[in-house]
């Protein structure tokens, strides 16, 4: 998943992407920031900032009004 925040470009990547998705989601968002560059005059060097599933930044969750950290915790079922 990709969160553009116009500054920065943030890159989820959840625990059950394979490799080549990884591979292919960083390319992606490389293309997507050079498109955005000139669709909008942004910076072609926008940083790109990957973010692992359940090691979330708060400069990534602060984008999410309702992130609860504790959330995948407490709904987790075990056997």
């Amino acid at each position: 998943m990709l969160l553009d925040t116009y500054t920065q470009v943030f890159l989820w990547v959840g625990e059950g992407a394979n490799k080549e998705e990884k591979e292919k989601s960083s390319e992606f968002a490389a293309n997507y920031v050079a498109a955005a560059a000139v669709r909008d005059g942004r910076d072609a060097n926008t940083c790109v900032v990957t973010v692992a599933e359940e090691s979330e930044p708060m400069l990534f969750t602060c984008h999410f009004l309702g992130w609860d950290e504790g959330l995948k915790d407490r709904t987790k079922v075990t056997p």
